[in-house]
């Protein structure tokens, strides 16, 4: 089974809303924690690109 960089974000993603669920996490905390998790994954998805880029050259 092919499975690209976007299913194992997605798989990353699942398994920490799931961590957070479990934990009870407040509201408030939750949203930092859910900002944290996009920008880390922003910054993946850069240098996968930027990587991408060079070895496409």
């Amino acid at each position: 089974m092919d499975r690209n960089i976007y299913d194992v974000l997605e798989d990353i993603t699942d398994a920490y809303y799931c961590e957070l669920v479990t934990s009870e996490v407040r509201d408030d905390v939750l949203e930092i924690l859910t900002d944290d998790l996009k920008n880390d994954l922003e910054k993946v998805l850069d240098k996968i690109k930027k990587y991408g880029e060079i070895a496409n050259k």
